[in-house]
């Protein structure tokens, strides 16, 4: 969130420049004209050469006829495979080759799209997989597949292939592939395929469609999306931000979608309480402010979170807003509850830096101590300022008040530390007086738009790794408690840490098989019957995350190696009882999530995937 507020920061500061580009951005494109050809003297007898004719780029975008023309329709299969045994090994590690650049979804970058699209093409074009020659020693991966598994894989290749073709702007050619890779999975026999590997078909058509503007087709794919899988939080998260890239400058329908998507996704409360206060509503935002969570669902011992925030930026992050927070208590005449707000957060400043070991009664101070002591002193004093500069906004607020646009920028920035007073900045461009008060309410408004856009903008790159792999019965887990209690235990289950005298706690689903979207939905179930067991028919989720597991093993002759573990969803909830709620949720009963509805709605649906494997177990 951090990084996401300085880059809309960055975007920001240069508001002459955003007013420019809004105004080249309805300027009339021209072909581009080419440049003087000068003659060359000619040998006698031989015409001057003329000059090329100038190049003129079609508007609109390519048909599927012109996209096919370029990148081509999807092979066929064809050829047969090699009698001769070495060459059937040679030729397996070329496909094995191939199937691993064709199948990889992340960073699936332009540069290497190219690529990625020949070694798919290679495969579909390639011998029947059923035809494969059963020879021992070889890669299982391409051993001779029966009729569901072949259709699985080719399946497989075809979304690999329209992955590739969104990266080269092949968006028609796209949505061919993805609807070839639907066929291709119905004929699979695999029932969960609808609502997984279909489903990211789903998505690369939605992403398709908006890229190619055509909003009616584009919007019925991503409610599609929203009621297929309704308590998956990833596929809420593209979802939204498919609907944020075709309602980019829709301000309203933004702000829509970051609230439904909070009770199972509470982190976009960050985002969609700073919309609020750069927006001017500042009821709104200093509501949302108030069930904010920065604390995030307890890890379980053993593991580590690779990537995450280091504790000096999780304290930057959260002195900004609570500091936002204090700002518009302040602004909204609550001086009382803007101290309370300012009062907590210099306690958690002084937790953060901690006692000077210098001054301890040590015989012995040992120097890394004192030199970790000097850093969190250092980052202390740096958001202790950061929130005395975000108050010292309150007072020049009163000043800007009917003043010109470029007055209002120059009184905030004397403050300096624009870093953290750009959502203010914005806020307060509201405040101009008549002359300038149209022009600054779209530049604010262009600025929130842009704010938007940085955090929720989907790069064909980085698409693939937000689609649902395909599952299957056999990788389903068994609903059970707990393999977690155990370290580094390998079995499916849930598990819980509660804190002590609360009702709140954190729920953990982990498995070694099974999908993103999978886990997300049993950690949903696994709450649910916490809260029956605990009287509660209810809870809020105040923090959450899913994340795809590795172990590392060091072997005791040296050297590791790294193992998939599969997927593990945590939550940090509050157990509700709905009649009655705390005071916090009782003006947003939308953010409780009943066990009634998870009973209703979700388990029926894992009730029928256990008993299909009973029935696959009793044959």
């Amino acid at each position: 969130m951090k990084k996401l507020l300085v880059s809309a920061i960055a975007l920001g500061l240069a508001m002459p420049a955003i007013a420019q580009e809004q105004a080249e951005e309805v300027q009339q494109v021209r072909p581009p004209v080419p440049p003087p050809v000068r003659a060359v003297p000619s040998p006698p007898r031989l015409p001057t050469i003329p000059p090329p004719a100038p190049m003129v780029r079609v508007s609109g975008f390519p048909s599927l006829e012109a996209e096919v023309a370029e990148f081509g329709a999807t092979p066929t299969y064809s050829g047969v495979w090699p009698a001769d045994k070495k060459q059937v090994k040679a030729f397996r590690r070329e496909r094995e080759s191939q199937r691993s650049i064709c199948t990889k979804r992340d960073n699936v970058i332009w540069s290497l799209a190219e690529k990625k699209l020949a070694a798919c093409d290679a495969l579909l074009g390639g011998p029947e997989p059923e035809d494969a020659p059963t020879t021992r020693g070889f890669l299982s991966v391409d051993r001779a597949l029966d009729e569901n598994e072949a259709a699985a894989a080719r399946a497989e290749l075809l979304q690999g292939r329209a992955l590739a073709l969104l990266a080269l702007d092949a968006n028609r050619l796209a949505i061919a592939a993805a609807d070839e890779a639907d066929e291709w999975g119905v004929q699979a026999n695999n029932s969960l395929y609808e609502l997984s590997g279909g489903l990211a078909n789903q998505m690369i058509r939605a992403y398709a469609l908006v890229r190619l503007g055509e909003q009616d087709k584009a919007q019925a794919a991503i409610d599609a999306l929203r009621a297929a899988r309704p308590y998956s939080t990833s596929i809420a998260i593209v979802a939204n931000n498919l609907q944020s890239a075709l309602n980019k400058d829709d301000l309203e329908v933004q702000r829509e979608q970051l609230y439904a998507r909070i009770p199972l996704d509470p982190d976009v409360q960050q985002m969609a309480f700073l919309m609020d206060l750069m927006s001017g509503r500042l009821e709104d935002a200093d509501s949302l402010g108030d069930a904010m969570s920065f604390t995030k669902p307890k890890m379980r011992g053993g593991w580590t979170v690779q990537g995450d925030a280091q504790p000096w930026e999780k304290l930057d992050v959260e002195v900004t807003f609570q500091g936002l927070r204090a700002y518009t208590a302040a602004v909204l005449g609550n001086a009382e509850k803007s101290e309370a707000i300012l009062a907590e957060t210099r306690m958690m400043i002084d937790d953060y830096r901690g006692p000077d070991p210098r001054e301890s009664d040590a015989r012995k101070i040992r120097k890394k101590k004192v030199r970790e002591y000097l850093a969190r002193a250092e980052t202390a004093s740096k958001v202790t300022a950061d929130l005395a500069t975000i108050m010292s906004a309150v007072p020049v607020r009163e000043t800007n008040k009917g003043k010109p646009f470029d007055e209002i920028a120059s009184n905030l920035r004397e403050l300096g530390g624009m870093n953290v007073l750009l959502p203010v900045l914005v806020e307060q461009l509201r405040l101009a007086g008549d002359d300038d008060a149209e022009m600054a309410a779209k530049r604010a408004d262009a600025l929130v738009a842009r704010f938007i856009r940085v955090g929720s903008e989907i790069k064909p790159a980085q698409f693939g790794a937000m689609l649902p792999t395909t599952e299957f019965l056999n990788a389903v887990p068994d609903f059970s408690s707990t393999a977690s209690k155990w370290l580094f235990g390998g079995n499916s289950g849930w598990s819980k840490a509660e804190e002590k005298g609360t009702d709140i706690m954190t729920v953990r689903y982990e498995t070694t098989k099974g999908s993103k979207p999978m886990m997300e939905e049993m950690l949903l179930i696994a709450a649910a019957g916490i809260a029956r067991d605990k009287g509660k028919d209810g809870f809020v989720i105040l923090s959450n995350r899913t994340f795809k597991r590795y172990t590392t093993t060091t072997s005791y002759y040296g050297g590791s190696w790294t193992s998939d573990s599969g997927f593990e969803s945590q939550a940090r909830i509050q157990l509700i009882d709905s009649a009655n709620p705390p005071a916090l949720f009782a003006s947003t009963p939308e953010r409780i999530i009943l066990a009634s509805d998870i009973e209703a709605n979700l388990m029926p649906r894992f009730d029928e995937y256990f008993a299909k494997k009973e029935a696959r177990k009793q044959r």
